[in-house]
This record gives structure tokens, sequence and C-alpha cells, in this order.
């Protein structure tokens, strides 16, 4: 990973959608949501730009990712992060 990232590369990570228990609590529009923790960390900790995204099955049965309608209003910028 630290090669890729020396290289300016993009590094691609999918996490679950809950943590269960052991999971960080947050807001989600107003639900309690456990979230995994470990991908802001690795961000922060190489100072590298994190993007949330969603999947989401098309009607042709395939998957589409991208950045959620209301994550792009709601996205808050890490501190220190960015090459």
């Amino acid at each position: 990973m630290q090669s890729v990232l020396d290289r300016k590369g993009v590094l691609l990570t999918l996490g679950d959608q809950d943590a269960g228990q052991r999971g960080l609590f947050v807001d989600f529009f107003g639900r309690p949501a456990s979230t995994h923790k470990a991908i802001a960390v690795f961000a922060l900790q190489f100072n590298v730009p994190l993007m949330v995204t969603t999947s989401t099955r098309l009607h042709s049965g395939a998957y589409g990712a991208g950045p959620h309608r209301r994550a792009r209003r709601r996205a808050v910028p890490l501190r220190g992060a960015g090459r």
C-alpha cells in the first residue's frame, strides 16, 4: 500500500455497512450507526484524502458506485489530509 501511495496511486477499500457492537457509533442522518474506523485512521495516518461512496444495484442487475447525493452536501474535510 505504501508504494501505491508513494506513486500517488489510488487505493480502494470496502467496508461493511455495520461494524456491530465493536464499531464506533456515529449520528447518521439522525440515527445511530455502527461504523468501522480503520479506513479513517488509515487516511489520517498516511495523510491521504478519504472519499466515502455508496454501492447501488442498478436495474440491469449490475452494481454502480459513487458519492451519495447527501454525502456531497454534508462532506467534511479531514484535517491534514491530502497530498
